[in-house]
């Protein structure tokens, strides 16, 4: 890389946001400072935006400076990332301080503002700051809009909700998808449904979230045969429903599972929505009942993801049977069937399927056999499957990392070097794991070993009495990383793992009983698993972490996975 060019250092630095490297995009800009390159109008930008996602207010201030003495500050952009910085990390009137001192305000800083405002729960203040954009003719966007409508559903203000309609339709931005869905949330957080009904059917385009608030509008309203119904015309208008759409039919079908439509819904859940959830037994509970219906056919799709209920319930001889039903298979049904034998630690089985069907080099048939040795502790079988995976993938740094990991568990420090140095001579660097939770409409992420939050001290004390109360209760397992694909976790105690963090926050944020909801973008490891169910119970909470390939359920000591993970 030019060591001079501003623009490659900008490209590094954005590269690192964008994949939750943070702390990477932080390093990258104070190595820029150091090699004496000037930062400029893109560059602060990006590094605020950093600085805000970290958590980190004082680095934030420090870009602060540099803007002012680099002249920067008059740009818009800069100025706008300031302003969302501090909200974020400060308080939303330092935000508005520095957003009235501001002489190149535009319609993107107004609309940030806004949102801050909302975050604070201050939905009067967003709704009063767009009326200043409309007194004083600043030309907005359907964003600035649509935050301005939501602002309108959180007063529950349908007077007005139609006020800011009405402008909607004179400015043309009525048509537009997301002005459209934001009137429609509104008007249901209005308990209006027949004026979020007739927003519906004039909209020209809709998309996953359209359909999805209405059908949650007439759930809300106990109008279950109609979000059937709705639910129907939203496959056949071609768009597919996600894991929100599921979720929030389940009311619905809960109340309507005799009639034809709530069969053919259960059709849906069972392949998006329960098997995700660890519910492999009541996936498989709906299927039989379809099945019984003799009005009802079912297609391969079905087949497909009865096998996936069939993984998940560990249910080996009815996932042989539902395989030899479908008829035109591809790869994604034959990993299916690796993953329940491996799964079910029926290895030899496995091995033997993946040679009759020559399937071998495929990575997700490894991966998925390799899951099975996770569970089963079969740490020789795993290491063979990692070098195969390393030589399939050259290039995918959590190949190297599963290696390292194994040769540290064995204690051969040596390989672990090795392989270290062999991943940085390749420029490979594995992403990091971050967990993140919201909290009053805030996002609050957190790294492994993370003390830079503001509640960090709490934080960690919460979890010290929790580890304390685990070890009165008995022995803890013996930590084992030797099938973990995570590089920094196996370096640093579970405490401070990056679920184990946003968990605790969550536990000292919330009143009790409330349920802590955490995302993590890497797999939990099993010494963390083994805490949170023990956190569920000593608590008396739920608690539902979503990782990489599924949700997790902790409840009362035990874990919707059944410690199938």
């Amino acid at each position: 890389m030019p060591l001079s060019s501003t623009f490659a250092w900008n490209n590094l630095i954005q590269t690192s946001v964008n994949s939750g490297d943070i702390g990477h995009a932080i390093l990258v800009y104070q190595q820029m400072m150091f090699r004496g390159v000037c930062p400029d109008k893109h560059t602060l930008p990006r590094v605020l935006t950093a600085s805000r996602l970290a958590g980190d207010i004082l680095f934030g201030k420090q870009v602060h400076g540099h803007a002012l003495k680099l002249g920067l500050y008059g740009d818009r952009y800069v100025a706008t990332a300031l302003i969302e910085m501090y909200g974020w990390l400060d308080s939303v009137g330092a935000a508005r301080s520095l957003f009235d001192k501001s002489t190149c305000k535009d319609s993107v800083s107004w609309t940030v503002l806004a949102r801050l405002y909302l975050t604070e729960n201050k939905p009067r203040s967003a709704l009063d700051l767009f009326g200043e954009m409309v007194n004083l003719a600043v030309k907005f966007d359907s964003v600035a809009l649509a935050t301005a409508i939501g602002a309108c559903g959180q007063l529950k203000s349908l007077h007005e909700g139609r006020k800011l309609q009405e402008i909607a339709r004179r400015c043309g931005l009525e048509s537009d998808v997301l002005v459209g869905n934001s009137l429609l949330q509104m008007y249901i957080d209005c308990a209006s449904i027949s004026d979020a009904r007739a927003i519906f059917d004039q909209m020209p385009s809709r998309d996953v979230i359209s359909w999805t608030t209405i059908i949650h509008g007439y759930v809300k309203q106990g109008g279950f045969h109609e979000s059937l119904k709705l639910f129907q015309h939203m496959n056949k208008d071609g768009i597919k429903p996600d894991a929100l759409s599921i979720s929030t039919l389940l009311p619905a079908c809960a109340r309507m599972t005799a009639c034809k439509h709530g069969k053919e819904i259960h059709g849906h859940l069972l392949r998006s929505g329960y098997s995700l959830h660890g519910e492999g037994n009541l996936a498989l509970s709906l299927f039989h009942k379809m099945e019984e219906d003799a009005g009802l056919q079912i297609d391969q799709l079905a087949y497909g993801a009865v096998l996936h209920a069939c993984v998940t319930a560990c249910a080996v001889e009815e996932g042989k049977f539902y395989f030899n039903c479908i008829r035109n298979r591809n790869i994604t049904h034959y990993t299916l069937m690796v993953s329940l034998l491996a799964r079910a630690g029926l290895f030899n089985e496995a091995s033997a399927f993946i040679e009759e069907w020559q399937i071998e080099r495929h990575v997700d048939v490894l991966r998925a056999l390799l899951d099975g040795c996770r569970i089963h502790r079969e740490v020789k079988l795993g290491k063979r499957i990692i070098e195969q995976l390393c030589e399939l993938e050259p290039l995918n740094a959590d190949n190297y990392v599963l290696q390292s990991n194994w040769f540290a568990h064995h204690e051969k420090w040596d390989m672990v070097n090795k392989f270290k140095g062999m991943m940085n001579d390749m420029g490979l660097k594995p992403q990091q794991a971050y967990s993140w939770i919201e909290h009053r409409n805030k996002v609050h992420v957190f790294g492994t070993g993370d003390v830079s939050h503001p509640r960090s001290e709490k934080i960690y004390w919460q979890l010290e009495q929790l580890m304390e109360k685990m070890r009165n209760k008995g022995p803890l397992r013996d930590l084992d990383f030797s099938l973990h694909d995570v590089d920094e976790e196996r370096e640093c105690i579970p405490m401070a793992h990056s679920e184990m963090l946003a968990v605790s926050f969550g536990l000292i944020s919330n009143q009790a009983g409330t349920t802590i909801r955490v995302t993590k973008n890497h797999r939990v490891c099993y010494s963390c698993h083994d805490a949170l169910k023990a956190i569920s119970k000593l608590e008396q909470r739920e608690v539902i972490v979503k990782d990489l390939h599924r949700f997790y359920h902790f409840r009362d000591g035990l874990c919707s996975c059944c410690d199938l993970k």
